[in-house]
């Protein structure tokens, strides 16, 4: 768990920050929580973290891992929003099987008495989950990392790591699970 300000989005490019620098290396889920900017004794910015959750997903092996968070988060959830961004170059994009994805995921959190929506959008992905982050006012978006090297993020950067930088709320940043060492 660490602590962030969310700095700007320019700041946050420029300079960098601990929440985002950790995105990029972090071998373990990570919770990045929101505290007051330009105070002296910053407070969390949400209360009951897991109440509403927003669950990004692109339907990839990375994405499975963070959803089954929910088995635990159950409790302590009452409302989720998954959202999905289909961008041109989405397999299946033309069989229109997103949205059955979607609805066959909240299926599944509604069976644990969570209320569910979906959400399903076009065009770039974080633009997209920032977007419904907006939208749907979460306490915490569940995300899942690509599981690129450590190198190729610390160069390239990925949606999960833009996502952490510029939301506005909680992350949750689930990396994919390690292999043998």
């Amino acid at each position: 768990m660490v602590g962030s300000r969310g700095q700007s989005p320019l700041e946050n490019r420029v300079i960098g920050s601990t929440a985002r620098n950790l995105s990029r290396t972090s071998v373990v889920p990570l919770l990045v929580n929101r505290v007051e900017r330009a105070t002296e004794d910053p407070d969390v910015v949400r209360a009951h973290l897991f109440q509403r959750m927003l669950y990004a997903t692109d339907f990839s092996a990375n994405a499975e891992q963070p959803f089954e968070a929910f088995r635990y988060l159950r409790h302590a959830s009452e409302e989720a929003t998954l959202v999905h961004v289909e961008t041109p170059r989405d397999p299946g994009r033309e069989t229109g099987n997103s949205q059955e994805r979607l609805t066959d995921l909240a299926t599944q959190l509604e069976a644990w008495d969570i209320e569910t929506r979906t959400d399903l959008r076009q065009g770039d992905p974080t633009e997209g989950i920032l977007a419904a982050e907006s939208e749907h006012n979460p306490t915490t978006t569940l995300i899942g990392s690509r599981g690129h090297s450590r190198l190729r993020r610390l160069l390239l950067g990925n949606v999960s790591e833009d996502v952490v930088a510029q939301a506005t709320g909680d992350v949750v940043l689930v990396p994919p699970e390690r292999g043998p060492r």
